[in-house]
């Protein structure tokens, strides 16, 4: 079913991969097993925008490789699926904040902002994500550490199109 590529069979996948580790918990596939159900999951990724309940659930499913199977083969690929999931979670609460700031509903764009960078530090942390935080702090009246980040852009990604706008606002 997995090998499939389509929603319906990565779901049937998933409950053939869960119902082998339920049946054989000491398997010697039980690693594999574990770890395709994160795949089933993670290929089921819906983009950023999108309901990310398969992107938490494929991270519980490779968290327990991780934890269950250190020292499978799939130990490492499973942490390298997690990063990813992150980074589509971090992506998430940026497009999130952006949507706010757009609607100029600032408040709401720096929770989301500040969850993004206490949640996910280091995982989707461009020009754009500085650009906007700095934006909305500014906006908010925190001239300060918006132009920390506005500061940020213009030395870290200086051939960006956010880096004349920074110059711009900080100027």
């Amino acid at each position: 079913h997995y090998l499939r590529n389509s929603e319906d069979d990565y779901i049937e996948a998933l409950t053939h991969y869960n119902k082998f580790l339920r049946q054989y918990p000491r398997h010697e596939q039980c690693a594999y097993a574990q770890y395709q159900a994160g795949m089933s999951y993670f290929q089921r990724l819906l983009s950023p925008e999108r309901d990310p309940l398969a992107t938490f659930r494929a991270i519980e499913a490779f968290q327990k490789v991780s934890k269950l199977y250190p020292e499978s083969v799939y130990a490492a690929s499973a942490e390298g699926r997690i990063v990813q999931c992150r980074r589509n979670l971090a992506e998430r609460e940026f497009l999130i904040g952006k949507f706010y700031y757009s609607q100029l509903r600032y408040a709401a764009a720096l929770d989301r902002f500040t969850r993004q960078k206490e949640k996910y530090p280091g995982l989707y942390e461009g020009a754009d994500f500085h650009y906007y935080f700095g934006e909305t702090l500014w906006a908010l009246g925190r001239r300060d550490e918006g132009g920390e980040h506005l500061r940020m852009v213009i030395e870290h990604y200086p051939k960006t199109k956010y880096a004349d706008p920074a110059k711009e606002r900080l100027a």
